[in-house]
């Protein structure tokens, strides 16, 4: 049953819609057991108040969610700048949420959307595979949504993303042109798609030379962070010394990795040469600008929120692929 009433729970329970209404909002005039009655009632309903009355039945509220891991990220302020842009062409509003990658998070602010009557949903899932069932509830009120930047096991949710695989066989032909067979990889520490997809193109490359692809070679200790990085950086450079590039899973990380390198007195890129992807506004002013692959990462959120605006009026979905990436070519590789 989607968009439960309260006029549904009465009929079930056959009550009054004004006594379920009294039960939920905890006033007085309901019995103790026919208000615990109503409620689990509700619960097993998935109800929704409705926030804006009965009065604006049959009118569109013209407001997209966004559910996003945390725009603090320079990453995901490009995917918001280029769905904003679109959503503003289209009259639409825009309502923000972080989730900060937890899940209970993202359940209860998918909660908040419902309630709050968007027309759609634009998320960026946390990263764990329990994460279907809060998508689930996005069903179960026939909430048309769009994913981006994650495929979600045991979900066919349409999902906008960059090419990852071929990120990084742009980053391991570079390098590898520029004369690297060593190269390391710092990912991230948890098994995601996009991280899979970014070995499998590093891997791809290698192959394609004859050379030798050694997974020794693959860091998967890092959190996304810049801190995160540099960590890891400083314990590989005292463990090993015999490899000449870094590829970092994306900018943020390459930066941890260019303040390691630097502390330990090497040269980037004479003695290491370093490489991430995004392209973040950052890229080019930090302390040696960074090579990196620009990820298209603004017409991402253009395409989703044009993809969900098709969902939202029903249209069949045909739309342009995310743009290929390429090579920002600067002074750190």
């Amino acid at each position: 049953m989607g968009n439960v009433t309260i006029k549904d729970i009465a009929a079930l329970l056959n009550t009054s819609p004004k006594t379920v209404s009294k039960a939920l909002n905890n006033q007085p005039g309901v019995s103790r057991e026919l208000r615990e009655k109503i409620k689990k009632k509700a619960r097993e309903l998935n109800y929704v108040p409705n926030i804006f009355g009965r009065g604006l039945s049959g009118k569109t509220s013209r407001t997209i969610g966004v559910i996003i891991t945390d725009n603090t990220n320079p990453m995901y302020s490009l995917i918001l700048n280029g769905l904003e842009q679109k959503a503003m062409s289209a009259n639409y509003s825009i309502m923000l949420c972080n989730s900060h990658g937890d899940l209970q998070i993202e359940q209860n602010l998918i909660s908040v959307l419902i309630e709050r009557r968007v027309e759609g949903v634009i998320i960026r899932p946390v990263d764990t595979p329990e994460t279907y069932h809060n998508l689930e509830m996005l069903q179960r009120f026939s909430i048309p949504y769009v994913v981006v930047n994650r495929l979600i096991p045991q979900q066919e949710s349409l999902c906008i993303r960059p090419n990852n695989f071929l990120a990084a066989r742009l980053a391991g032909e570079y390098l590898i042109k520029k004369g690297h067979s060593q190269i390391l990889h710092l990912t991230r520490n948890d098994s995601v798609s996009e991280a899979e997809e970014r070995i499998e193109g590093l891997r791809s490359v290698f192959h394609d030379h004859g050379m030798l692809f050694q997974e020794k070679n693959i860091y998967r200790r890092c959190a996304v962070s810049v801190e995160s990085a540099y960590r890891e950086m400083l314990q590989i450079l005292r463990e090993r010394s015999d490899f000449s590039a870094v590829f970092a899973y994306n900018d943020i990380m390459a930066f941890g990795v260019m303040k390691a390198v630097h502390e330990c007195r090497l040269r980037i890129p004479t003695d290491i040469a370093i490489m991430g992807v995004d392209n973040l506004m950052f890229s080019d002013i930090c302390m040696v600008p960074l090579t990196t692959v620009n990820h298209k990462l603004r017409a991402v959120g253009a395409i989703a929120l044009e993809a969900l605006l098709m969902k939202i009026q029903q249209h069949e979905i045909d739309l342009p692929g995310v743009p290929d990436p390429y090579i920002v070519e600067r002074q750190s590789a």
